[in-house]
């Protein structure tokens, strides 16, 4: 009979079994040459000298390395590899330990360690699977082709950033001498090299004798390169050129007021750490030419005082970790000295924590999540010095972990949840009006610039869990609110904005469950009308509204 006529679409329909007869027949090679040259490896006995083990030992905490690693000679490689999935081994063709001097033999265990620490067999094995699901596509050859020729300029990097400076040139002569002497290697998946084909070679030495110190520490920006490539290139992406930071999409976020009239110019105000309460000094309602200070329950709108008539400017109040106490500063106008005092939410049991006639302004900032110390700023005019200091609660007592020459005293210092950190404004340069961000350690042993960008950028606080800190910047071009991760005292990656376009406000506080407060000037005003003693300058009485 006449011959069956393949149609296209038989030809479409055999495609998938086409597609999955490659990719088993590839999978069964790659498995069992692994498999074959894995018996064979673990036939031979690994290397006992112990001079080439003591060599090992060096090279491995020149790298940072603690992975056990056996190695072995076998005349089945023909240039020094790493193999081994789970329990790696770093061989050397039969010869090569006798051939090589000592130097060339560290360039040689230096090169296969970066290999360890970069993890490279691992990602030859995701490689090769990727390679048998598209093998029929010759471009995913071409570039895991290319990939593997970068992967070796990529651990000579690694090598040279962990040696001296002027050692390129010589790490470049031996690998050139290994090409001479020594053949390259049987590509495997689990196998990571040194050897090349000559025609690599040349852009390889090139780019070693190219090399500067700093370069390899640069290979994560590209990373962040190719994350944002793919970002412009997802639908909806955004790029602000305003920004040379990765810009976080802005959240849902809330914003309702609290508190009107609240506040002097100084916005001295602050939430209670659960959200309940919000303390501040009442301009509004002047006694004895002060304002007293007053809590305002957040759920209910009723407010009360902590003090009451003799009262005389109270400043920056802040509240105790477990909301029932309140930390002020009080400026005394006997002696025109600023004291550190303590009330009880209800008014109870007011006390002067601190009073010192060498300290001229006394401004509590944060409370320790312990409750056993309180932040502040502390400055002696007379002698121009501004300190930060804690104070324990305790027994009044004082550690001054830093001194500045200047200090803004309206600027936010925020101690961390865990209490190790300080972060805080300072300006980036003499006399500028721009400020960066750093750590300090609370025993002021260790400092870290945490934001450095020649925007004006300011702390706001802390987020609940400790690794993140909010604060605010103008980088944009407008002041917005931004967050940057924190570990161990360092940045973790870019800023993020959250809310941009904030207009000028003064942040007071950021409670438990991740809530920022903050005060605006509503461009309003009230003209007030009181009687004065003209002796004692005091009031006759309560002032008037005079524009309703």
């Amino acid at each position: 009979g006449a011959p069956a006529k393949v149609t296209l679409p038989k030809l479409v329909a055999m495609l998938p079994f086409v597609w999955l007869a490659g990719a088993l027949v590839l999978a069964i090679y790659v498995c069992a040459s692994n498999l074959d040259f894995l018996r064979i490896v673990r036939l031979r006995r690994p290397v006992t000298d112990q001079k080439i083990l003591d060599l090992l030992e060096d090279c491995k905490s020149q790298m940072g390395i603690r992975t056990i690693l056996g190695v072995v000679t076998t005349d089945k490689v023909k240039s020094p590899a790493l193999f081994g999935f789970v329990r790696p081994r770093l061989l050397l063709p039969e010869g090569m330990i006798e051939a090589l001097n000592e130097q060339e033999l560290r360039y040689v265990l230096l090169h296969e360690l970066a290999h360890l620490k970069r993890h490279d067999i691992y990602i030859g094995w995701l490689v090769s699977l990727l390679q048998i699901l598209h093998w029929f596509n010759p471009l995913v050859w071409l570039a895991f082709y290319r990939m593997r020729s970068d992967r070796e300029l990529a651990c000579d990097a690694l090598v040279l950033a962990r040696t001296q400076s002027n050692e390129s040139k010589s790490y470049g002569r031996i690998i050139v001498g290994l090409l001479e002497r020594f053949s390259c290697p049987r590509p495997l998946p689990g196998m990571a090299g040194v050897m090349e084909t000559k025609s690599q070679l040349k852009r390889r030495i090139a780019m070693i004798a190219q090399f500067k110190n700093n370069s390899y520490r640069w290979s994560p920006l590209a990373v962040i390169v190719m994350i944002l490539l793919a970002c412009v290139s997802l639908p909806d992406a955004r790029y602000t050129k305003a920004s040379a930071s990765i810009v976080a999409k802005p959240s849902a976020i809330v914003v309702r007021r609290v508190c009107a009239e609240m506040v002097h110019p100084f916005y001295t105000g602050a939430p209670s750490p659960d959200g309940k309460y919000l303390a501040y000094s009442d301009w509004t309602a002047l006694i004895d030419g002060g304002p007293p200070l007053t809590v305002l329950e957040l759920t209910t709108g009723k407010t009360h005082r902590l003090t009451e008539k003799g009262s005389w400017s109270p400043f920056f109040p802040i509240f105790s970790p477990d909301s029932k106490q309140v930390a002020y500063a009080w400026l005394n106008p006997e002696n025109k000295v600023m004291d550190l005092r303590i009330v009880g939410l209800d008014g109870s049991e007011p006390r002067v924590l601190h009073s010192d006639r060498e300290v001229q302004v006394f401004l509590p900032k944060d409370w320790s999540a312990d409750g056993q110390h309180i932040l502040a700023v502390l400055a002696k005019v007379k002698e121009n010095l501004h300190q930060i200091a804690l104070v324990n609660v305790s027994d009044d007592s004082v550690r001054v972990v830093k001194t500045f020459d200047t200090f803004d005293p309206l600027s936010m210092l925020m101690l961390s949840p865990d209490g190790r950190y300080i972060a805080y404004s300072y300006p980036s340069a003499e006399d500028s009006s721009k400020a960066d961000i750093f750590l300090l350690t609370t025993d002021g042993t260790r400092e870290t610039t945490l934001v450095e960008h020649p925007a004006d950028d300011r702390v706001i606080g802390w987020a609940p869990d400790g690794k993140r800190l909010v604060f605010t910047s103008d980088r944009t071009g407008s002041i917005g609110i931004w967050v940057i991760g924190v570990a161990d005292g360092k940045p973790q990656g870019m800023p993020e904005l959250v809310k941009p376009q904030m207009g000028k406000f003064h942040p007071l506080g950021v409670t438990r469950d991740g809530s920022l407060y903050y005060a605006v000037s509503t461009g309003r005003s009230n003209v007030h009308i009181a009687t004065l003693d003209p002796e004692t300058g005091k009031l006759l009485g309560p002032p008037v509204k005079a524009i309703q």
